[in-house]
C-alpha cells in the first residue's frame, strides 16, 4: 500500500490499529469520573 509516495508495511498498520484500540479503550474507562466522585465525597481539603 502506498500513501504519499511511501510504502506502508503490515507491521506499521498493525501498530497504528493497536494505538487506536488503546486510545478507544482508555476513553471508555471510568477513571476520571470515579476520581471526581471520590473528591466530592471527601470534600476539597488539600
Amino acid at each position: 500500500m502506498i500513501l504519499l509516495g511511501e510504502p506502508l508495511d503490515v507491521l506499521t498498520l498493525g501498530f497504528s490499529l493497536a494505538v487506536i484500540a488503546v486510545v478507544f479503550a482508555g476513553r471508555k474507562m471510568p477513571v476520571g469520573r470515579a476520581l471526581t466522585r471520590l473528591s466530592e465525597t471527601q470534600g476539597s481539603t488539600p
